[in-house]
């Protein structure tokens, strides 16, 4: 495939940006000339800006329109280039009329929020969320799935098995724009929340959960029903701000209702105009009763004095934190085992790590470097002290031994560099075989991994002895983050060291 520099598609898409504009005013009876003037000075003044030392690009480009410009600038992709299609939108044109479903009623979504803008408060680009809605649940888009419901009545119960909707620009403006907005208004940070939320819902408005779990928050009945407390509060301040992006809200919020929290009215969160808007409202009021909600479970365990006294205390140093980075990752965590489950889990892994009388460390709170291990695997239910290989399912006249081969080979493989590893030595797993006798499949020879507890890092301990919520779920997480940072160039659409100390 051929490849051109990153001035010539910048020039090429400002060329492209300008002359959509002349035919769109051409087609709209405006009397523009269709002379070449306006496109040359654009063109030149791409140029210009692309020769100039130590400048914002992005900004540079913003100030003269060449927005399509900034689009391909700030993706700065590094896994397929501008060209894969998962940074494309698709066109309700181009897409199959069984997922067209969401074009009518995101017409009606107010143009402030579903057109471009020349300039957003948010801190990533646009691109990050294109990438997270095409990439979401991208087998749904030709085979159809019960996680994406259809509300033919608003006020009724969402309709299960529908195809993924058409991720047009309008629909990715929509969410993109109210998310920008919701969290610089509110004070949530914006990128830290982006995997969590590609984690929940791949920022789709119709996505619903098993337990009825709606939209882009995956909003359930009791975070409704505890953010409708304070539904009213956070209105008034937002109409009483004096924030750009707040005053922009505030005619629009004052309109939303409060959402009964019964699973009746789901499609409440799940449909526009109301949605996006009135489901991240939702998700920024959660945000902020987490918060409090943790900081007060952090004095009552006495948690960053046990951290001091097992070694790490508040500050910049080598064995320091700041106390805001660990708020942050307990605030993911609350969002799917609650803020007291959260902060009482920590609580339990520092007694265990004073129990095994050693000191902590700052990789003990670098959540993504034991995900790959644990993905394989299942907690022991009788002793809580192991975890178990499980085998691939069987193929039709696949012999059992041929099930467990390639299986049993990665997982050793995975082991021996779990137990070689500089950074896990210390925890002295043991590996066994194990005969595990399942109740449906019968017996089967699998292995148990044993070891102290104390010796695990958080996310291991995590993905083992986590009760509320699904076990694991922070290194889940932990993962999209490295798949956004690994797609983009890192801190672009993640922070660097995502959810870590």
């Amino acid at each position: 495939m051929i490849r051109f520099p990153r001035y010539f598609i910048l020039l090429f898409v400002g060329l492209s940006v300008v002359t959509a504009f002349v035919i769109h005013r051409w087609d709209q009876g405006g009397s523009i000339s269709l002379s070449s003037t306006a496109t040359e000075r654009l063109s030149g003044q791409i140029q210009e800006i692309l020769k100039m030392p130590g400048v914002n690009i992005t900004q540079e480009l913003l100030k003269i329109g060449a927005t399509g410009a900034v689009e391909v600038n700030n993706c700065q992709c590094t896994l397929a280039g501008i060209d894969s299609t998962y940074f494309q939108f698709e066109s309700s044109q181009t897409c199959d009329p069984s997922r067209n479903y969401l074009k009518k009623d995101l017409q009606e979504i107010p143009a402030l929020y579903r057109e471009e803008r020349s300039a957003s408060s948010a801190d990533f680009p646009r691109a990050c969320m294109t990438y997270i809605m095409r990439m979401a649940n991208a087998d749904a888009e030709v085979v159809s799935s019960s996680v994406y419901a259809m509300c033919p009545n608003k006020k009724g119960k969402p309709q299960r098995g529908n195809f993924k909707p058409c991720i047009t620009e309008t629909y990715v403006n929509s969410v993109y724009n109210y998310f920008a907005d919701l969290t610089d208004c509110m004070d949530v940070p914006q990128r830290e929340y982006l995997p969590k939320l590609y984690n929940e819902s791949g920022l789709h408005l119709n996505l619903l959960g098993r337990g009825f779990d709606a939209g882009i928050g995956q909003l359930v009945e009791p975070s409704i029903e505890d953010a409708n407390d304070d539904f009213e509060n956070y209105r008034a301040k937002i109409a009483r701000s004096d924030k750009a992006s707040c005053q922009r809200l505030a005619p629009y919020i004052a309109k939303l209702k409060p959402v009964p929290p019964k699973a009746d009215f789901r499609c409440q969160l799940l449909t526009a105009p109301e949605s996006p808007l009135l489901n991240m409202f939702y998700v920024m009021i959660k945000f902020h009763q987490d918060h409090r909600s943790i900081e007060r479970r952090l004095d009552e365990y006495d948690i960053l004095e046990k951290m001091r006294v097992l070694g790490l205390t508040e500050g910049s140093g080598d064995r320091q934190f700041q106390k805001e980075q660990l708020i942050q990752m307990l605030l993911i965590l609350a969002y799917n085992s609650g803020a007291t489950g959260a902060v009482s889990k920590l609580d339990d892994y520092l007694d265990a790590v004073k129990a095994a009388q050693r000191q902590l460390t700052k990789e003990d709170f670098d959540i993504g470097r034991e995900s790959y291990v644990f993905i394989r695997v299942r907690a022991d239910q009788k002793s809580s002290s192991g975890i178990l290989l499980r085998p691939e399912s069987q193929a039709p006249g696949q012999p059992e031994a041929s099930r467990w081969e390639d299986r049993r080979a990665r997982f050793e493989a995975d082991m021996q560099e779990y137990l070689s590893s500089a950074n896990r030595r210390r925890y002295k797993a043991k590996i066994e075989p194990f005969t595990v006798k399942d109740p449906k499949q019968g017996p089967y020879q699998s292995y148990k991994i044993t070891w102290d507890p104390g010796q695990l890092s958080f996310a291991a301990y995590l993905m083992i002895y986590q009760t509320s919520g699904s076990a694991g779920y922070l290194s889940f997480v932990a993962r999209v983050g490295q798949e956004i940072n690994k797609v983009f160039k890192e801190g672009v659409c993640v922070p660097e060291s995502y959810l870590a100390l």
